[in-house]
């Protein structure tokens, strides 16, 4: 058997970094060292028949950070109906490793097929305070809203650099930006 090819699945999820600002003053700045993320894709989906259903299973591989993954099954159709989710879980996926998922559900008459999706949610970001002692503000944004979708304020040492890790809410795929 040769070698699996390496889906992506989830295209324009993204983690950039726009800037960071100390909030106790002008004076204080931060700025982005680096930033990283989980970096999943379906390397092997089957389906099998169990009792209850029939068992459909992913393996995702993960290339980044170690995080958490969103894993959804997609019922697809011939006609002009496109496709519909199934059903969504998440799954912890370490760094450089994999991870089968299994959900066990009848597919509708009318789909011809199936697909498996994944997305990120977990996002890090190394910060270097270049300023004196403060409190940055690091923050989550979709892209495509402008919306918040998570935050956290870090105290942290002049000339200190510290990873801080977001994980994006459920429901929400998009393209991401650490703040």
């Amino acid at each position: 058997m040769g070698t699996p090819m390496r889906r992506r699945s989830v295209i324009g999820l993204v983690a950039s970094v726009s800037g960071i600002a100390g909030c106790s003053g002008e004076s204080d700045t931060a700025t982005v060292v680096e930033t990283r993320s989980v970096d999943p894709a379906v390397i092997n989906q089957s389906v099998n028949q169990v009792e209850g259903g029939q068992q459909y299973e992913a393996t995702i591989e993960n290339s980044g950070i170690e995080g958490s993954v969103r894993v959804k099954l997609y019922w697809q159709y011939d006609d002009d109906s496109g496709e519909s989710l199934a059903t969504s879980t998440n799954t912890t996926v370490p760094d450089g490793g994999r991870d089968t998922v299994e959900i066990v559900t009848d597919r509708p008459e009318t789909a011809a097929a199936y697909s498996f999706r994944v997305q990120p949610r977990d996002f890090a970001a190394d910060i270097r305070n270049t300023g004196s002692d403060a409190e940055i503000q690091v923050q989550l944004i979709d892209e495509p809203s402008g919306t918040v979708v998570r935050e956290t304020v870090v105290s942290m040492a002049g000339g200190e650099t510290r990873t801080v890790r977001l994980t994006a809410p459920d429901g929400i795929a998009g393209s991401y930006t650490v703040q």
